[in-house]
């Protein structure tokens, strides 16, 4: 939908600057920050912090042990009557041993917080890796805009290079983030 040309009109008689204007530049705050909150999006990082309060938390679950044995026989008696009849008596048991036990301990201090805490790291030396990378590549295109007409042919094939990789980083085309003409 087009705007009414009066609208179209009043812009350029109050605002002619807005004509000269320069689109904004790669390495701009803004652009900066969505270019790389949609590239750290797509990574898919691991929340690490409920995994360690879970694993906290499993401390109150109980771990459960049932044993079931039965003896059979272990001990014979034999006796005699008063009438001569000999008696054989069999000692047959059956045992039930139910165990509760609670980790305490692991509302503390888990074990596996260790193993998160090396996984963070790692998330942490990737992201920070990732966000270098997605400014380097802006300051590609950036550096590839800023060039003369004479230079600007042979630099199209870094800047397509650089604009395919942040496009790959983040998941989608850069058309729709920016204005034209980036």
């Amino acid at each position: 939908m087009k705007p009414p040309r009066g609208v179209a009109l009043a812009a350029l008689l109050f605002w002619p600057a807005a004509l000269r204007a320069d689109p904004p530049s790669w390495l701009s705050r803004g652009v900066v920050a969505e270019v790389t909150a949609l590239a750290l999006a797509r990574a898919g990082w691991v929340q690490t912090a409920p995994m360690a309060q879970r694993a906290r938390r499993a401390g109150w679950l109980p771990s459960v042990s049932l044993r079931v044995g039965r003896n059979l026989g272990a001990t014979l008696t034999q006796s005699t009557s008063p009438n001569n009849a000999d008696r054989v008596s069999a000692d047959d048991a059956l045992v039930l041993d139910l165990r509760v036990q609670f980790s305490l301990d692991r509302l503390a201090f888990d074990p596996s917080e260790v193993a998160l805490a090396r996984i963070e790291a790692a998330q942490l030396e990737r992201r920070a890796a990732l966000e270098t990378q997605v400014i380097e590549l802006l300051a590609r295109l950036e550096a590839v805009r800023g060039r003369g007409p004479d230079e600007a042919a042979s630099g199209r094939v870094e800047a397509l290079r650089a604009r395919a990789r942040l496009e790959q980083l983040i998941g989608q085309g850069l058309d729709g983030l920016f204005p034209s003409g980036q």
